[in-house]
């Protein structure tokens, strides 16, 4: 899923330089920033980074999104009952092994062995100590590889928003509030929005008769037969935000931080300029390709043309909103 992709904090061990946490310090102030002004932000963090910021343990469980691999290995660790599995025959010790990081400056080339208690590369790993093992692992993972990252980012979090401020919060609600509902609900957006132009109603003869009436309902047709990973690139084409807010969409926000409904408007029949034929050609056959809508995005304001078809609609939307180049930029005013 492109538009809401999960964002980790990268583990590292040594000293960071201070442009690195001066980056994290800004995302976390960044992310405040957006949570106290009431904006979704279009990336989801990992589950124990909602955790960290709500001051809360972390899980075994939620390793998994940080580290699936080892979360499963630690888990079949823990589980298993010395009648059925000889640690000492795994040859593990109370070692963990690093990458090299591209963080640190000069970035390492060789892997990194480090302790995890004193001595730990001649503490073998054995039945009686293994649920050690598991522990000091897990908390080296979660906690230690990202203390430095973790601590610039949330010393830039709570210098926005004050930690007594989002304990209310459990690590599922401040994620639904910072990055907006989990699925999009079509007949809730098809209910606020607000229609300009020939999309507008005058009466129920003159809407049943219109070309534009058939258009906007085609446009709702096809955006219900749309996957949810698809509804989040229109939304994220029309209004710069692939998340609705937990208000649903008549809490939408406009750039200007005050409620701004999705408007659709008919377009101005102008065919695609070269520069965007060019770029959707990569992904569908020129011929396909005809009126492009136009996004508004400072208004969440759809500019639709009016297409002879549904299907030629459906196939230049999703040719848009499929398009990276898109959801970076021209169809844009």
């Amino acid at each position: 899923d492109a538009v809401r992709y999960q964002l980790p904090l990268w583990p590292c061990t040594e000293p960071l330089p201070s442009r690195v946490q001066e980056l994290y310090h800004l995302l976390g102030r960044v992310t405040g920033k957006a949570l106290f002004d009431g904006h979704t932000i279009p990336i989801r963090f990992t589950k124990p980074l909602y955790a960290h910021l709500l001051n809360l343990p972390v899980p075994l469980a939620d390793l998994e999104q940080q580290d699936p691999e080892l979360a499963r290995q630690l888990r079949w660790l823990r589980d298993s009952s010395p009648e059925t599995l000889d640690v000492s025959a795994l040859a593990l010790d109370f070692t963990v092994t690093y990458a090299p990081s591209p963080l640190v400056e000069p970035p390492t080339t060789h892997p990194q062995v480090l302790d995890l208690v004193p001595g730990g590369a001649s503490t073998p790993v054995v039945a009686e100590n293994v649920r050690k093992y598991v522990d000091l692992r897990w908390r080296r993972r979660m906690v230690d590889d990202v203390g430095r990252q973790l601590g610039a980012f949330l010393a830039g979090f709570h210098e926005v928003v004050p930690l007594p401020v989002v304990s209310i919060f459990s690590p599922d609600e401040l994620e639904a509030v910072l990055c907006g509902l989990s699925s999009i609900d079509v007949e809730d957006w098809e209910r606020h929005t607000d229609y300009l132009g020939g999309f507008q109603v005058d009466n129920a003869l003159r809407s049943a008769l219109s070309h534009a009436s058939r258009v906007k309902r085609w446009f709702w047709e096809t955006i219900r037969g749309f996957s949810q990973d698809e509804r989040r690139r229109l939304l994220l084409f029309a209004t710069g935000s692939a998340g609705v807010p937990i208000g649903g969409f008549a809490a939408l926000l406009g750039s200007d931080g005050e409620v701004r409904r999705f408007t659709l408007q008919p377009a101005a029949n102008t065919a695609a300029s070269a520069a965007e034929v060019s770029v959707l050609s990569r992904s569908r056959p020129t011929a396909e390709i005809d009126l492009l809508p136009k996004a508004h995005t400072c208004f969440n304001r759809l500019d639709l043309p009016l297409y002879r078809t549904r299907e030629q609609l459906a196939t230049t939307l999703r040719a848009v909103i499929m398009n990276e180049s898109a959801l970076k930029g021209f169809g844009y005013e």
